[in-house]
């Protein structure tokens, strides 16, 4: 049984989800709620960084665990959440003008 799911509900998952659905709702959701896209929301950044946590507990296995048997508290990473942007990088690649090959 799954104590919390508001990370599941902020990616829009059932807590059943699989590791490839949490990725392509994360997918979805950075790309939405991505402040960039969003300059004219105040809100959009904690959007964005509610976003990237929950995709950071939810596609480790032993916090997704934890979460789901105990909720936030369990689950923080030993190291702390990363920036959600350099998840987002980690994810959609380099820059913001993707990955470039060069011609010759």
């Amino acid at each position: 049984m799954v104590v919390d799911t508001a990370y599941y509900d902020l990616l829009g998952v059932k807590p059943t989800a699989t590791e490839l659905e949490i990725k392509k709702a994360y997918r979805k959701q950075a790309i939405v709620h991505h402040p960039d896209k969003n300059p004219n929301d105040p809100t959009a950044h904690e959007k964005f960084q509610a976003i990237g946590e929950a995709y950071q507990v939810l596609q480790d296995p032993d916090l997704r665990k934890a979460y789901d048997k105990y909720g936030k508290d369990a689950s923080k990473p030993s190291e702390g959440f990363v920036d959600p942007a350099e998840f987002f990088t980690s994810i959609f690649g380099g820059d913001a003008g993707g990955r470039r090959r060069r011609r010759g």
